[in-house]
């Protein structure tokens, strides 16, 4: 079994070289060597916490054996697939902001960033906001005094993502208006800041599955235990599908955040069934095991017509900005390529928004359309 190994690993076939590795170690064969070769083959597949640890049991073991120390040689796997995580992660920048350079208070592009005593970063205005004076990340009290910004950090976000920073102090502009109870000038500025943008909800559904998994594994005891069932299933779409969909009727969604969202849905019932990858078990399973379908796209479309219905009825600022047009723009009724997606398109009137408005006037007839049996959503791409 560890010659296949060796062979697995040869062939590149690191995948392999780890199961072939780990069953003989199941068997209790625990020689240096062989553990030497697992964490190379983890390390290869970028299972890079697991080949440390088990790098960590091999110098155990190799202090205990002949008192000596693991020499460069072996450690050559593990140190070439750190270079290659690190590249990976600094390779240059992408069409949205890294992890490092978003806020953690606001989920959005540092603007003026701030490092703390602690390490951490975070927006100006955010922690002025913050009358806890504590970081959000580790809790530690943060020292009152002049905020001096991190020129480091603004210059490289201003220079990797100049429209994200320009749209975020537009909104902030935005903002401080509406404050002054300048309504006119202050949406002028948030037509600014989405004219900038793409107009895509992609980030934002990103950052709120983000914060509902880390919401999961802080209670991942309360959601793996024992308790009933359908208890668990009620509390997880209580206190996590809250956190990642607080907002959800704003969204336009497209077909890859369609399947980002399902895929955070069939995420929460494994780990809450402690259903690992490597159990090459079929998401139909995965369901029946739970009692569930496929439930949160249809969530979404009925927390949206729940909220439409609700604004259209109403003479307010919010219908204005969805019926209002740009001063000097003209609509274009038909172009080239593909029609981007609107906000209204999920909710699959094809008759128009003239008769969408018309049905959410009767409240009977906007239930029974998007009641709770109006049928599953289907996958478009725009």
């Amino acid at each position: 079994m560890a010659e296949m190994g060796r062979d697995a690993f040869t062939s590149r076939n690191y995948r392999l070289a780890a199961e072939i590795h780990e069953g003989c170690l199941k068997q209790k064969d625990t020689s240096v060597e062989l553990n030497f070769g697992y964490g190379n083959s983890l390390a290869r597949c970028g299972r890079l916490r697991e080949a440390l640890d088990v790098f960590s049991h091999c110098s155990r073991l190799q202090s205990g054996n002949d008192g000596g120390f693991v020499t460069q040689e072996k450690l050559r796997h593990l140190a070439t697939a750190l270079l290659d995580a690190i590249i990976a992660n600094t390779a240059g920048p992408s069409s949205s902001p890294a992890r490092g350079f978003e806020c953690r208070i606001c989920e959005g592009i540092l603007l003026q960033p701030v490092t703390t005593a602690c390490g951490h970063t975070f927006c100006r205005r955010c922690l002025l906001r913050d009358a806890s004076r504590s970081c959000r990340q580790c809790g530690q009290k943060i020292a009152s005094g002049v905020l001096e910004t991190n020129v480091l950090m603004k210059g490289l976000s201003e220079k990797w993502w100049p429209e994200e920073v320009r749209a975020a102090r537009l909104r902030e502009e935005g903002n401080e208006l509406f404050q002054r109870n300048e309504v006119d000038a202050a949406m002028t500025k948030y037509g600014e800041a989405l004219q900038i943008g793409d107009g895509r909800c992609t980030s934002e559904i990103k950052s709120r599955i983000a914060m509902a998994k880390a919401a999961f594994s802080k209670k991942k005891n309360l959601f793996t235990s024992k308790l009933d069932l359908n208890l668990r299933k009620k509390l997880v779409k209580c206190y996590i599908w809250s956190i990642a969909l607080y907002g959800a009727e704003t969204w336009t969604l497209r077909a890859v955040d369609q399947k980002h969202l399902e895929s955070f849905e069939m995420w929460c019932w494994r780990r809450m069934e402690k259903i690992s990858w490597t159990d090459y078990v079929r998401n139909e399973e995965v369901l029946i095991r739970v009692s569930e379908q496929r439930n949160i796209l249809h969530e979404i479309r009925k927390r949206k017509a729940n909220w439409i219905g609700h604004v259209l009825r109403r003479n307010c600022l919010l219908k204005e900005a969805i019926e209002g047009k740009i001063d000097g723009r003209i609509e274009v009724t038909r172009r080239r390529a593909r029609r981007r997606k609107k906000m209204l398109d999920d909710l699959g009137d094809r008759r128009g928004y003239c008769h969408l408005k018309e049905k959410a006037l009767d409240r009977i007839k906007w239930r029974n359309c998007f009641g709770r049996d109006c049928g599953p959503v289907v996958l478009t791409d725009y």
